[in-house]
């Protein structure tokens, strides 16, 4: 409740994770994720630090789920104290993994996840299962090189080419080399239908010549 605001939100911490606690004694049984280590200690601690308590929060952004996220301190004056901080040091919360890849975490907060893991901590006295990556056969592949030419480029990965000295290639370049021989380079009317294959002058930098086109 913010009374200053006259509203309710509901307001989540933005640099820190806590472990899911056990779901509500209400729900269905079966229903919900269980419970992950550490997780209801992370609420226990929760609920006898701020629940019904005033805090001061500074909001920075917040979900498509219309979630408010940002910064949470309990207390006042001296006994102030910066709420994701003190889960963290406390080992019931990590720092969210992609900030600290982009160099968005707070250090004081990458330094206390450190410390609480070299002393393990909370979450972090949990011994990592070792995983036994085996490694896949390989499959010997034929690997065939060939030389090709760009015929147009959209983007960097979208391109389109054609492979030098291949014989049907060659057929149409020389059909459409006659085509061009016989007819000029001089444009004639057209019946305009979608799909319909058509001759089209195009300049490669060699010059003016015929080339298959589709109408889309």
């Amino acid at each position: 409740l913010i009374p200053s605001e006259n509203c309710y939100i509901m307001f989540a911490l933005t640099n820190v994770r806590c472990p899911q606690p056990s779901p509500p004694a209400s729900a269905a049984k079966g229903s919900g994720r269980a419970a992950e280590p550490f997780g209801d200690n992370a609420r226990r601690h929760a609920r006898l630090s701020v629940l019904q308590r005033n805090v001061e929060i500074i909001c920075s952004g917040v979900t498509n789920g219309g979630v408010v996220t940002g910064d949470m301190y309990v207390g006042s004056g001296t006994t102030r104290r910066d709420f994701s901080l003190e889960l963290v040091a406390a080992g019931l919360a990590n720092v969210d993994q992609r900030k600290i890849d982009y160099g968005e975490a707070p250090k004081v907060l990458v330094d206390a996840q450190e410390t609480a893991s070299s002393n393990k901590v909370g979450l972090w006295s949990l011994k990592k299962k070792e995983e036994k990556v085996e490694a896949a056969p390989t499959k010997q592949s034929k690997v065939e090189v060939s030389t090709i030419s760009i015929s147009e480029i959209r983007s960097g990965n979208n391109f389109f080419f054609r492979v030098v000295d291949d014989e049907s290639n060659k057929v149409i370049d020389d059909s459409m080399k006659e085509f061009t021989t016989n007819n000029g380079t001089d444009g004639a009317p057209v019946d305009l239908k979608v799909n319909k294959v058509v001759a089209a002058l195009f300049d490669d930098g060699t010059g003016k010549s015929w080339y298959r086109a589709k109408i889309v």
